[in-house]
C-alpha cells in the first residue's frame, strides 16, 4: 500500500501519501499520532509585531514566538487563538536570531542527536538537535524554526487552519 489511513475512534482522520500525513496532517490528532516525538503544540494568539507574524502564548508566564515564515493568508489570522504545531527536528540550536527562547529543562543525549526539553511560556516543548552541544538544564536556549515546517490549528475542533 501506498496510503496511510488515520483512525480514531473508528473514523479515518486522514488517507494521505505517508510523507503528507506527516508534514500536512488534516488535524491536532494526526499530527500528534505521526512521528515520534511527536509534534509540539503550542496555544496561543497571532499578532503581527514588527516585520514579522508571531504567537503570544497564553498561561502563567507568556512568551512570543516570532514565526519566521509571513504569508498573506496568515495577516487575517492576527488576533485568532491558534495551536502552533511543529516536530522536534525543526528547530535548530545557535541562531543569530532566534524565533523563539525557553528555559532548558532535560538534556537526552541519544548519540545522534541530543533531545532537549524547554520550558516556554509555561508550556513545554521537545527539540531534537544535533549531538555535540554544550547545554545544561537551567540555562536558557534559542531556537530557530525552519519556515516551512509550521502548522497551525484551531483549538477547538484540532483541524489544520495552515
Amino acid at each position: 500500500g501506498t496510503r496511510i489511513a488515520v483512525m480514531k475512534g473508528g473514523v479515518i482522520q486522514q488517507l494521505p501519501y505517508p510523507m503528507t500525513t506527516y508534514e500536512k496532517s488534516a488535524n491536532m490528532y494526526v499530527s500528534g499520532f505521526i512521528g515520534s516525538p511527536s509534534m509540539n503544540f503550542v496555544h496561543g494568539v497571532l499578532a503581527r509585531d514588527d516585520e514579522h507574524m508571531v504567537l503570544k502564548t497564553e498561561g502563567r508566564d507568556p512568551t512570543t514566538i516570532r514565526l519566521p515564515r509571513v504569508a498573506a493568508n496568515l495577516e487575517g489570522l492576527a488576533g485568532r487563538k491558534v495551536v502552533l504545531g511543529v516536530r522536534p527536528e525543526s528547530f535548530a540550536a545557535n541562531a543569530s536570531e532566534p524565533d523563539l527562547t525557553g528555559t532548558i529543562d532535560v538534556v537526552e543525549p541519544t548519540g545522534p542527536d541530543t533531545l532537549v526539553v524547554l520550558t516556554l511560556g509555561g508550556q513545554s516543548i521537545m527539540a531534537r538537535l544535533g549531538p555535540k552541544l554544550a547545554i545544561a538544564p537551567g540555562e536558557p536556549l534559542g531556537l530557530a524554526i525552519q519556515p516551512d515546517s509550521i502548522s497551525l490549528f484551531d483549538p477547538d475542533s484540532g483541524n489544520r487552519i495552515e
